[in-house]
């Protein structure tokens, strides 16, 4: 076998960038989407959840060129085209991000008329996309072949996270999720994205407020606290915090001070003012960190949580403590 009939399909850009450079295979799928945040409906085909996730995406992040519905439709006519490729490689890393992709894609290829090996996955617990270009390759020694029960664990997780509820996906926590090693610790970590019992913040909303509460910053500064911070596995990147701080500033009730400029604008100048505006946090913010008020008693919310779309009346919540969920 060559690279010349030879599939990779990794998490980004930057890892297939790398792994480019490395000329490890023929052709390089980046998957690109950001699933923990949006809409993520059971949808018959993968047309039609790429279609409501560039939607989303190029709502949400209306200034990158990599989200528009273009972009979707290339990545899925090229995994489409898989029985073309002799082998295909699927390499991701041991974070959120890279493990609701990877269910996504283990899942699509439930429904694939395979050859026995074909089909091989390459578990990281390192970020790929930030690896120095002559060490990505040592992780192919990990390379394994998918088997039954890496494709059965995918389609339960993959199933339970597009429900109208996230009890399928709690429940996931009770199952063999062995075959994926880092499935179940990013279960945990998607249904501490749910708001809190303790104030109706997410855990990532809390710790990133929290990383605002000294002294003053700039937007870009915080941003760049919270990376260089970012709890273990991270993943979130910087692009999901600037969004984040204008969702607290446009709040009914805002938990940030206005900043000037617009982090959404097509406007290079117009994204620079954003980043560079000092970011003061209302006593509203310090006061839900406190525990002595309720984000969505007083904001309401309106998001979704993979296929859960979250309301101020049907609003699923996350007890940490307990480890549990609390029903609207």
């Amino acid at each position: 076998m060559t690279k010349d009939n030879f599939l990779i399909i990794t998490n980004g850009t930057s890892a297939a960038a790398l792994l480019e450079a490395n000329q490890a295979a023929a052709a390089y799928l980046p998957w690109d989407d950001i699933l923990h945040e949006g809409p993520v409906p059971l949808c018959a085909t993968l047309a039609e959840l790429s279609d409501a996730r560039s939607g989303f995406l190029t709502k949400r992040y209306p200034h990158p060129a990599g989200n528009g519905a273009n972009v979707f439709e290339r990545r899925d006519a090229r995994i489409a085209n898989y029985d073309s490729f002799e082998r295909i490689e699927l390499w991701f890393e041991h974070d959120l991000y890279d493990q609701l992709q990877l269910i996504q894609i283990l899942d699509y290829f439930c429904d694939a008329d395979l050859a026995p090996g074909k089909l091989h996955l390459v578990q990281a617990d390192e970020y790929l996309g930030a690896q120095p270009p002559d060490k990505i390759m040592r992780f192919r020694q990990r390379s394994e072949p998918v088997n039954d029960s890496h494709l059965a664990a995918a389609r339960r997780a993959w199933n339970a996270f597009r429900q109208p509820t996230p009890e399928a996906w709690a429940d996931l926590a009770q199952d063999d999720l062995s075959a994926l090693p880092w499935l179940a610790s990013a279960v945990e970590r998607m249904l501490e994205e749910l708001p809190s019992t303790t104030n109706g913040l997410s855990r990532t909303e809390s710790e990133f407020l929290a990383k605002m509460s000294g002294e003053l910053q700039t937007a870009r500064s915080c941003v760049g606290l919270y990376l260089d911070n970012q709890p273990e596995p991270a993943f979130l990147g910087d692009w999901s915090l600037f969004n984040l701080l204008s969702e607290f500033m446009a709040a009914k009730h805002p938990l940030i001070d206005q900043l000037d400029g617009c982090w959404t604008s097509h406007d290079q100048a117009q994204r620079e003012r954003f980043c560079s505006s000092t970011v003061r946090m209302t006593p509203l913010a310090h006061a839900l960190l406190a525990g002595k008020a309720d984000r969505i008693e007083i904001n309401g919310i309106d998001r979704w949580w993979g296929g859960t779309h979250l309301t101020t009346q049907t609003c699923w919540r996350w007890d940490c403590a307990a480890e549990a969920l609390v029903a609207p």
